[in-house]
């Protein structure tokens, strides 16, 4: 009774301690078939085995030491059923890394690697069905399916996936869905995935992926496989020989089990990979697979939704059954325009540049609140991340009346603000628009840029010719058909009023004429012909010039001085052209003189002669532009930069204070416009109580600076501080902690949560006096 009461107060660390030693014993002895020791390893596997199946992984590293003894153990005799027992220990230890490190350090992965290679080749036809090679098996691919989550290549490298390909092939659903969930870990190196290949994998994947002759969690695994196989364009296209179409297709239109939506998610990222290789486009486009898509789009997740959107994207053009589907997402696609998260709002802007292309759609989308959600998205997202929204707008503007409802919104608004960008391809795009916007209401767009950005409008401006690649070929496409829709509207005809047609005594189809001529040379779209547009013009009417007679020739009809010719210049000089020479002998003479020998010469002398002036014009020119990018420079610096516009705001504050002290509170020089500007304008400042201060924008001046009263609100600092006793009056930056008192004084009236702090900066300031 002692010896049974000693047994039962034994701990459980005693037991587990004596397990290890009996099995290190008899491990490192002689085992024989019929021996002692067969039934003492037997045991201590089996309990071994019982007791670590029901362990945490924490508790399992204290079991490392035993993983050596059972390899051992398992070598001995495959046959016997004492090594399905022992392969079951080994697969219950891996689920603590520590463990699996030293199996793998010991060289134990390589010991059951050569077991499965046995098993592979010699028992195929026992893997079916309880027996013990089924057991043993299922226990050693367990073992490989939880290494393959953190030592891939190791067990690539003793030939796991020939294994694994082996089991697909021969056992059961069992063996099957334990080797495909080993595959599908493996397959997230495209490496390893390309060794698959090689090995002969696709097959047996496309099998099991079969919801016909498999289980859900088989089948998962087998598309998780798939889909990694399709990012590689070589293997796709075997695939897609091989017949991954119908098992994608079977996947896309699974709607039970536990886990069909993730089924249909994996069938849409396969989908998607295959949809971007251009032999495969049309293979793709089935009515099945169509039907598959739409459902999925209308039901599914919003990750599901976005591959489908990225799919359409990918095989645009290649299906007859386009138009339809089109029509039929236009509503969901605008649903989503208004809620989905940022990633799916652009790609929802970039399926209405590419795949709603008729003028019916345009009419469409901005009936039903495109123009509001791009202004919308525009508002919220980033400057820098606008370009999907300007194309769209770009993309809109084909319809020959909504540039009209665009400008009537509000859009030049939006323009103007990115115009402020630093990207190159958002602030070129921005300004694409506002030229476009330009042909269509002059007024409206010189209103609404500021005064110092009204020469992007002059035709001598700078024409934007980058965009980006992703865009490029559709923005002029997109370009060229609003001014064709311009063009047809005879907009430069409109320019000329009753009095000039009748001065001009043309007939309006020749004008029409005119006006196509100059639409077709005019290849930046800018409404003016610059000297090379002026030099293809020449080409097409069978003129030869030299680069000195085309400059001749546009400044004497280019009347305003602007270095190009626009379209009513262009008339009246193609009005006289025949008879610009004269006539008869006039202009045989005229021709010998201005554009033969003679006239060469003549313009050959004019330059040497005048070469002092022009390079002198060169100069002057060179420098002005200088002069202009260094104000510019220091504007955007004022603009952009904290450190700059707080060192502007001290310099104003000292030069208000230092006229007080000379001509007093009441004459303050307010000409120079940087002064005005900084004191009038928005300036975001940071107040001596740590804080920040918004100046209002919409404050005028005298408001600002009020004149002194009763109260001491003339005062120096309370001109500064800009308090007249209400919740909207201004405050600036004051510079010397004198005024710290009467600053605080100001900041108590505006915010009162800060009279607390104000109190103590008058004790601060009075202290200051005092010691002063």
């Amino acid at each position: 009774m002692l010896n049974a009461h000693h047994k039962a107060s034994r701990s459980d660390d005693e037991v587990i301690n004596d397990l290890i030693l009996e099995l290190s014993l008899v491990t490192a002895m002689p085992i024989n078939a019929g021996g002692r020791n067969l039934v003492r390893a037997s045991a201590a596997a089996t309990a071994l085995g019982n007791i670590t199946s029901k362990l945490d992984i924490k508790e399992l590293r204290k079991f490392e030491w035993t993983v050596e003894p059972l390899v051992r153990l398992l070598l001995v005799d495959i046959d016997d059923p004492l090594a399905a027992k022992t392969a079951y220990a080994i697969r219950t230890l891996m689920n603590s890394r520590v463990c699996m490190t030293k199996l793998i350090e010991t060289g134990g992965l390589a010991d059951l690697a050569k077991v499965l290679d046995i098993m592979c080749s010699k028992r195929t036809t026992e893997m079916k069905g309880l027996t013990v090679v089924h057991s043993l098996v299922e226990n050693l691919a367990i073992c490989y399916r939880e290494i393959a989550r953190f030592h891939n290549w190791k067990l690539v490298e003793v030939g796991g996936l020939r294994h694994c390909v082996a089991l697909l092939r021969y056992g059961d659903v069992t063996l099957q869905t334990i080797a495909t969930m080993t595959m599908a870990s493996l397959s997230n190196d495209l490496d390893i995935c390309k060794q698959m290949f090689s090995y002969g994998a696709v097959k047996p994947l496309l099998n099991v992926s079969d919801a016909t002759v498999t289980n859900d969690a088989c089948m998962l695994a087998g598309l998780g496989c798939i889909t990694q196989l399709c990012r590689i364009q070589e293997i796709a296209m075997r695939l897609v020989q091989t017949g991954v179409v119908p098992v994608l297709e079977k996947a896309l239109h699974r709607h039970e089990g536990h886990n069909h939506v993730l089924m249909r998610e994996k069938a849409l990222f396969a989908l998607g990979f295959l949809s971007r290789i251009d032999k495969l486009k049309a293979a793709l486009c089935t009515q099945v697979m169509l039907d598959g898509l739409m459902h999925e789009f209308h039901t599914g997740t919003m990750g599901s939704k976005t591959t489908v959107l990225q799919l359409l994207l990918n095989v645009h053009g290649k299906y007859p059954q386009e138009r339809g589907i089109a029509v039929n997402l236009r509503d969901s696609v605008l649903h989503l325009l208004k809620t989905a998260p940022w990633t799916t709002r652009n790609l929802c802007l970039k399926v209405f540049c590419v795949v709603y292309r008729e003028v019916e759609d345009l009419a469409y989308f901005a009936h039903n609140g495109l123009i509001e959600a791009i202004f919308w998205v525009i508002d919220a997202k980033d400057i820098e991340l606008q370009e999907a929204p300007l194309v769209a707008l770009l993309h809109l503007c084909e319809h020959p009346q909504l540039p009209f409802n665009l400008i009537r919104r509000g859009v030049l608004r939006y323009m103007v603000k990115l115009l402020r960008a630093h990207d190159n391809v958002i602030q070129q795009l921005s300004l694409v628009l506002l030229k476009l916007f330009y042909l269509y209401n002059e007024e409206a767009v010189m209103k609404a840029l500021p005064t110092d950005k009204h020469y992007l409008m002059s035709n001598n401006a700078y024409n934007p010719q980058y965009y980006g690649a992703e865009y490029g070929e559709m923005i002029q496409e997109y370009l060229q058909q609003a001014v064709g829709h311009r063009q047809s509207q005879d907009y430069l005809i409109n320019q000329f009023s009753k009095d000039e047609l009748e001065a001009l005594a043309l007939e309006r189809e020749e004008l029409v004429k005119l006006q196509n001529t100059f639409m077709e040379v005019d290849l930046d779209c800018s409404g003016t012909l610059s000297l090379d547009e002026l030099k293809m013009l020449m080409v097409v009417l069978g003129e030869v010039m030299d680069k000195d007679e085309l400059q001749e020739l546009l400044e004497e009809y280019d009347s305003d001085q602007s270095g190009e010719l626009d379209f009513k210049e262009f008339v009246i000089m193609m009005k006289g052209w025949d008879t610009r020479f004269g006539s008869g002998l006039t202009k045989l003479y005229n021709q010998s003189i201005k554009r033969g020998p003679i006239g060469k010469f003549s313009r050959s002398f004019k330059t040497w002669w005048n070469r002092d002036r022009l390079e002198e014009a060169m100069v002057q020119e060179a420098k002005e532009r200088r002069v202009a990018e260094k104000n510019q420079k220091s504007e955007m610096k004022l603009a952009f930069s904290y450190a700059d516009r707080l060192a502007k705001q001290r310099e104003i504050a000292l030069q208000l204070r230092e006229e007080e002290k000379h001509h007093g509170p009441m004459h303050h020089n307010l000409a120079d416009p940087d002064l005005y500007q900084m004191m009038t304008g928005s300036i975001r400042l940071r107040t001596p109580l740590g804080g920040f201060a918004m100046q209002s924008s919409s404050s005028s001046l005298p408001e600002l600076l009020p004149p002194a009263d009763g109260n001491g609100s003339g005062s120096p600092s309370n001109r500064l501080t800009g308090r007249r006793g209400s919740s909207s009056s201004a405050i600036s930056h004051l510079t010397d902690e004198d005024d710290y008192g009467s600053f605080a004084e100001g900041a108590s009236a505006t915010f009162p949560r800060v009279q607390g702090a104000s109190q103590s900066m008058k004790r601060r300031g009075s202290a200051s006096s005092s010691s002063g």
